[in-house]
């Protein structure tokens, strides 16, 4: 493959011929450009608040690598390498003891970073393209109605205990993730042209609406916190949501 050119400005010229050095780029520069921007259009709703999160622990978790394997608060990109990509890896399962597939989430994050550098031009070239990043596929435990009906009979004495089981009850009967169900209000709760309630929420991930026809259970759900505290304080669609609500202040 051939090397990418670069482009010389008269700035460039004009600060080769008085000694001046350029500016170098670094890893957490571009990382806090990426996470700016990030969170920018979070904040309009056009990202997920959960994922920006995730790249800023990576940002911490960089930090400390950094200052563990090399003594440094920062790196320039230029002076990145496979083995920096290779190393971090190892880091995340020695020192934090991740799985193997949590590690490689933080890695994929990483590499996005550098594609990002790669976009505004603050390197020329990916010191990371031949590190493939390798998924191993869990064993999940596949919980049956039994189990569900179980979970949701199942008397918890601590309030707490019992708000978090009717979230997850309620997950599990329209297939919304925690973060979607913490963010719906009453409006999203409307009658279907069949007669049956249905939620519309958007979908944190692609943003895209979609709507799931309320079973017996998860109505049973709404209508248990429908005049809880926080739904009636922010206008939440009752249930699960108003819990999530909760959870989420309380963090």
């Amino acid at each position: 493959m051939a090397a990418a050119t670069q482009h010389v400005t008269p700035d460039m010229v004009r600060n080769a011929y008085m000694g001046i050095k350029e500016k170098k780029r670094t890893l957490l520069e571009v990382l806090d450009y990426h996470n700016l921007k990030f969170a920018e259009k979070a904040q309009r709703g056009y990202l997920s608040p959960e994922t920006l999160k995730k790249y800023q622990t990576t940002k911490v978790k960089l930090t400390e690598y950094l200052k563990h394997q090399y003594k440094l608060s920062d790196i320039a990109l230029e002076d990145l390498n496979l083995a920096f990509v290779s190393n971090f890896e190892h880091f995340l399962l020695t020192q934090h003891h991740l799985h193997s597939n949590t590690a490689m989430k933080y890695v994929k994050n990483l590499k996005k970073i550098i594609g990002v550098a790669i976009s505004l031009e603050w390197i020329n070239y990916n010191p990371f393209q031949s590190f493939k990043c390798a998924y191993i596929q869990p064993e999940r435990e596949v919980l049956t109605q039994e189990d569900l009906d179980f979970m949701y009979h199942k008397h918890l004495p601590i309030q707490r205990l019992a708000e978090v089981r009717d979230v997850f009850i309620f997950c599990c009967y329209t297939g919304f993730a925690y973060s979607e169900v913490e963010s719906f209000t009453q409006e999203a709760i409307q009658k279907g042209i069949d007669g049956e309630k249905w939620i519309s929420i958007n979908r944190a991930k692609t943003g895209t609406l979609e709507s799931v026809m309320l079973l017996p259970i998860p109505l049973q759900i709404i209508e248990k916190y429908r005049n809880h505290a926080y739904c009636r304080m922010y206008n939440r669609g009752g249930g699960p949501q108003a819990i999530a609500c909760k959870q989420q202040s309380a963090l």
